[in-house]
């Protein structure tokens, strides 16, 4: 997708150069949980298990394809975990100049599909050169609501993108008939 960014998540200074917002969200809400964790006997253990689990949960959240796709608008807690929950992507903050991207957490198969819900969820619509790449086989990676969401997004997109460019056309025409005028009046 040609909007994205690319990004060395293996570098060794990741972590100077990138806050992993939704890893650090989701660990959170794990930790949560602890709070409700009997205080009984197995209070050490129970808490042992939730450690696990919130590691677990920052771990599954952090980017693993090498690559960025940027936000115009800086997502709350409520719409990161969101995102986290329901696709294959998290959202990062680039240090360097405080803009956030969304970053799959999963890969192998075609994930265009959660990249596209994952903008639906924070910029409510999805970008034109996201929206002519995302597949549209259903049940690929989102299926059931999440999936006519997705497409009713690509349409929409796709439909806006098609009134803009026929108004571009319009244009284009009228400058090349008054372009023709004036070179006509020239000639004379």
């Amino acid at each position: 997708m040609g909007f994205s960014i690319w990004v060395d998540w293996g570098d060794e200074n990741i972590y100077e150069k990138w806050d992993f917002v939704g890893a650090s969200l989701m660990r959170g809400k794990a930790l949560e949980h602890i709070e409700s964790c009997p205080k009984a006997d197995k209070e050490r253990e129970c808490c042992e298990i939730h450690d696990v689990w919130a590691d677990s949960a920052e771990s599954s959240n952090m980017p693993m394809m090498n690559y960025a796709y940027p936000l115009e608008t800086e997502p709350d807690a409520e719409e990161i975990i969101k995102v986290c929950e329901d696709t294959n992507c998290t959202v990062v903050q680039n240090l360097n100049d405080d803009a956030y991207y969304l970053a799959l957490t999963g890969g192998g198969m075609d994930l265009s599909q959660d990249i596209a819900l994952a903008y639906i969820i924070i910029e409510k619509w999805i970008p034109f050169d996201l929206a002519i790449s995302v597949s549209t086989q259903p049940n690929l990676s989102q299926s059931g609501e999440k999936y006519m969401k997705v497409m009713r997004g690509v349409i929409e997109s796709l439909e806006t993108s098609n009134l803009h460019s026929k108004e571009k056309i319009r244009r284009a025409k009228e400058g090349v008939k008054k372009s023709l005028e004036m070179d006509k009046k020239l000639r004379k």
